[in-house]
């Protein structure tokens, strides 16, 4: 398994251009993969009631985990505040999934 660099890594985060709305949305999955150490699947599938924005944490799903048990993922509270921007430019689309 290959693990990327600071540097890699600082690349990658700056890859997406944040002012168009689908580079956002890549940029906070990103941050989110990253902060939280999930699957991309598992990142795809959260729903908004799946975070918790006040305790900066979220529960991912049996039916989307490897092991197939539910688990609780930390966030930090910059993530969270960029998954809840994320929402809020999002709400004309009408869906229970952050990701849509």
């Amino acid at each position: 398994m290959e693990v990327l660099t600071a540097e890699e890594m600082n690349n990658l985060l700056k890859a997406p251009n944040q002012r168009k709305y689908s580079d956002f949305r890549d940029f906070v999955v990103i941050n989110l993969l990253i902060d939280g150490m999930l699957r991309v699947d598992e990142t795809l599938t959260l729903r908004m009631t799946d975070v918790d924005f006040i305790a900066c944490c979220a529960t991912l799903q049996r039916e989307v985990t490897k092991t197939r048990k539910p688990r609780i993922v930390p966030i930090t509270k910059r993530t969270a505040k960029l998954m809840q921007e994320l929402i809020r430019e999002s709400t004309e689309f009408v869906s229970e999934y952050i990701y849509s």
